[in-house]
């Protein structure tokens, strides 16, 4: 049975990690081979449940079980190199949390809602029980973005990248998908693919700070104001009281208006912050 990855899961893991990277030789090599046999089991149950995987009837054992060892792969490769990038970028992280009064967590709350409102997360709920896993347990979160990424590269390699198979002439060779499933072909746009998520501190301080200099630049006074009471949290009969409107309805229809504004600004800037583009 697959242990819990809770918060004492992740603490142990994560040591075992810094140990795979800080240590040599048949140290290193143990640490490595505990890592894996804690990991493993949660891998393959998350390339089981990949959707892309599931989507495209990629669901058999031999499946997760390939992605299971492509991860490894990335894992291990260049002397762990990946695993060792995962704590410099967690050392960034833990330096840039250490603000005043912020132990609840509230600042990650607000910069993420004002990734959100400027679209740059399409799915507000599962973008806050992405943001909780990063807080709370980050290698857990970490883990399951590569596995989303490996799970793309297997199905694109199992089922073809971008070809037209099936069609008149074509005289390839037979794979998976024209032997035995009617699954639709992969392409480089199609939207299915999971984008990297927002999964540090650092890059939810540069998004909130660019929007809000785009807030206090470009927006009338009025949407920034019911924008900014919103973001904190602020009923619409709230704002209307406090901006003197006539109903709850004139604040929700404001507060609409700021964020289509912050949309139209970056929903088509998504690269720029290390996000994969929506169209």
């Amino acid at each position: 049975m697959t242990s819990v990855w809770d918060f004492s899961f992740e603490q142990r893991s994560q040591a075992l990690v810094r140990k795979v990277v800080e240590q040599r030789g048949p140290d290193r090599l143990r640490a490595w081979q505990h890592l894996l046999a804690a990991v493993a089991p949660h891998i393959e149950r998350w390339a089981a449940q990949n959707p892309t995987l599931r989507a495209l009837r990629l669901t058999s054992e031999d499946e997760s079980r390939s992605v299971l060892v492509r991860v490894v792969e990335r894992l291990q490769r260049g002397q762990h190199a990946n695993l060792r990038a995962f704590l410099e970028a967690r050392s960034a992280v833990l330096a840039s949390e250490a603000e005043p009064g912020d132990g609840d967590g509230r600042a990650v709350q607000r910069f993420a809602a004002v990734a959100i409102a400027a679209g740059l997360c399409e799915d507000e709920s599962a973008e806050m029980s992405l943001l909780d896993d990063t807080a709370q347990t980050p290698l857990r979160a970490w883990l399951k973005g590569l596995v989303a990424y490996v799970a793309h590269d297997h199905a694109a390699a199992r089922l073809g990248r971008g070809q037209h198979l099936n069609t008149p002439g074509d005289t390839g060779p037979l794979d998976k998908r024209r032997m035995h499933s009617d699954a639709k072909r992969i392409t480089e746009s199609d939207a299915g693919w999971v984008r990297p998520p927002i999964t540090d501190l650092l890059t939810l301080k540069r998004i909130a700070a660019e929007v809000q200099a785009f807030v206090n630049a470009k927006m009338p006074l009025q949407l920034k104001r019911a924008l900014e009471l919103r973001l904190d949290e602020h009923g619409y009969e709230e704002i209307a009281a406090e901006l003197l409107l006539k109903s709850a309805t004139e604040a929700e229809q404001l507060v609409r208006a700021a964020k289509e504004r912050l949309r139209a600004e970056f929903r088509h800037q998504r690269e720029r912050f290390g996000l994969e583009a929506n169209e």
